[in-house]
């Protein structure tokens, strides 16, 4: 990713302001009270593991410590409605980024 590091955050990685966000998304401030936190980044991703590895990469050069990722994804279970909200206990990893970052587990 050729470029200053602000326009690899706006214009490859999704990254918004507080501001911008909020025209968008959520109101940050109601969230950042929410969760009891000071700081917080909200970053939009495109699907799959390598981008979210680099953007993961690119965050915690910034100083960024932690990371809580929410995503979309499709169903085979019938019983599931749109706008259903499921929680991931495990997942079947079969990419080729997360297991540098994770042991193998399934």
């Amino acid at each position: 990713m050729a470029g200053s590091l602000e326009r690899v955050m706006r214009k490859e990685l999704g990254l918004y302001s507080d501001i911008e966000l909020a025209k968008h998304i959520v109101n940050p401030d109601r969230l950042k009270r929410s969760m009891n936190v000071k700081d917080l980044l909200v970053v939009k991703l495109a699907i799959g593991a390598p981008l979210t590895a680099v953007v993961a990469e690119e965050l915690f050069a910034i100083g960024v410590k932690e990371i809580v990722i929410m995503g979309i994804s499709g169903a085979i279970n019938r019983k599931l409605q749109f706008g259903d909200i499921v929680i991931c206990n495990k997942a079947i990893r079969d990419e080729g980024t997360s297991h540098h970052y994770l042991k193998n587990s399934v």
